[in-house]
């Protein structure tokens, strides 16, 4: 829960506005510009899932009130600063209609941006001052360098591609629908399966048929007609990048906290999946785990 999250990291020393930007980054990823905050950005990305909204967020920790943006910017976020020191913020412009004749500067915030009004100084700090100013307490560039390995920078793998078996597909609950409202449609037109309103799919607990075991931690969502989203004409705001490894401590930066494997997307190819199987590099190793019961040591899948 977001809320319950800047809280902790509130309460363990990490500045407010530092602790909102590690929740709710900018899309940085999509930027055409390199900004000096951009290594920040990516460095915490490797700690941190992204908290995307929509919402416009007021955050406040006793001195300093911070408002904030998620990188869509899907919500409006109105900002006035009167001449008597006063900071307004709301969704609208002009809902304060008498202090219309006391504004100094009007304006909004947008997609990633953010603003901090410290209380006890009297000060408002911009979007790009406060991002700069963090990204110079440490040397983020630098850590990532030396942290994070790419697939590009993994080897080829002499293996062989596994054997594609029939019965795999049975095993794992692939259904006649997942075939042919879902496989075959992305293969052959390299379209992504849509649905409407309205599921009639019992919960996997609740279910007569077998279906795969990763259906048993779905969470059902609200059930609107929700377009998905497209990573490739969405580039500049999505990012489907995925960090594999031992995920370091967020509230001690170091340069060993970012030592992972990025991927650009959870989608791999046999070759790639090969290339990762086959990582041991730096202090990253993968290992392959076996989901299958011994049936000679069980009786039974319970006491399995």
């Amino acid at each position: 829960m977001l809320d319950n999250a800047l809280e902790f990291l509130s309460m363990n020393g990490v500045p407010l506005p530092l602790a909102g930007m590690i929740l709710v980054p900018e899309a940085w990823q999509g930027r055409a510009e390199k900004t000096p905050w951009q290594a920040m950005y990516h460095y915490y990305s490797t700690l941190m899932e992204p908290w995307d909204g929509p919402a416009a967020l007021l955050c406040f920790d006793g001195d300093s009130v911070l408002a904030m943006l998620d990188r869509n910017g899907l919500r409006p976020l109105r900002r006035m600063e009167t001449d008597d020191g006063r900071l307004i913020l709301s969704s609208e412009a002009g809902v304060l209609h008498e202090e219309e004749a006391r504004v100094l500067r009007r304006g909004r915030l947008r997609g990633g941006e953010l603003i901090c009004a410290d209380l006890r100084q009297g000060r408002l700090y911009e979007s790009d001052a406060l991002k700069s100013h963090f990204a110079a307490l440490l040397p983020y560039e630098k850590w990532l360098e030396k942290g994070v390995l790419h697939l590009s920078d993994l080897p080829l793998s002499d293996a062989a591609a596994p054997a594609y078996d029939p019965r795999a597909a049975k095993a794992l609950g692939y259904t006649y629908e997942d075939y042919f409202s879902v496989l075959i449609p992305m293969a052959e037109k390299g379209t992504e399966p849509i649905g409407s309103m309205g599921a009639d799919i019992p919960l996997a607990a609740l279910s007569k048929a077998h279906p795969p075991l990763f259906s048993y931690f779905k969470q059902r969502f609200a059930q609107v007609t929700n377009p998905p989203i497209d990573a490739l004409r969405e580039k500049s705001r999505t990012d489907t990048s995925v960090y594999l490894g031992d995920h370091g401590n967020l509230l001690a930066p170091d340069e060993r906290a970012c030592r992972v494997l990025e991927l650009a997307a959870p989608v791999l190819s046999e070759s790639d999946m090969l290339r990762v199987k086959a990582l041991d590099k730096d202090g990253l190793r993968a290992a392959t785990v076996s989901l299958l019961v011994d049936t000679a040591a069980h009786e039974s899948m319970e006491s399995a």
